[in-house]
């Protein structure tokens, strides 16, 4: 089986802008180190400083269930779900980093945001590999019997491209 590279452009893309994002953390962590005079290699003795690197911190933590999560959703369920989650957990983590450089307190609807986009990307990563194992070994297409439920509905609401996507 191959994959076409179209198909995978938009986790391709979200997955760069999160790379990037990764970066930009760790050149903000690099101006609070200059700004508050944090001289290298200490990580602790500002309030303000040791939130920026626990912000950073956390996102690196992250990246790698993130990445493995945005994946698997993109490539068993469907790269536009597994994209548009992984965007979200991108702005959930923007606003994480910048909720936390602010006050612990304020990381915490960004945080909710990364761990909703997770818990959905996992969920739909689940499915998708569940209707691959039905349709190999049952015979059994799970997606095929979902768009045969849907069809109707959307066709009724001119919604069917969603069908093509």
């Amino acid at each position: 089986m191959s994959i076409d590279l179209e198909y995978i452009l938009i986790p391709s893309i979200v997955s760069l802008v999160s790379a990037f994002q990764l970066g930009t953390f760790a050149t903000r962590v690099g101006g609070a180190r200059r700004r508050l005079k944090v001289d290298y290699p200490k990580m602790t003795g500002n309030a303000e400083f040791e939130r920026y690197v626990r912000a950073q911190q956390n996102s690196l933590e992250f990246f790698t269930m993130f990445l493995v999560a945005m994946w698997t959703c993109s490539l068993f369920f469907h790269p536009v779900m597994g994209g548009l989650l992984g965007l979200y957990y991108v702005l959930g983590r923007r606003s994480y980093f910048n909720g936390y450089v602010n006050a612990v307190a304020d990381r915490i609807p960004g945080f909710m945001m990364t761990i909703k986009a997770l818990q959905l990307m996992l969920f739909f990563s689940f499915i998708g590999i569940a209707a691959v194992i039905l349709k190999k070994y049952q015979g059994y297409d799970l997606f095929q019997h979902g768009r045969d439920l849907a069809e109707p509905h959307l066709k009724k609401y001119n919604a069917d491209f969603i069908l093509r996507l």
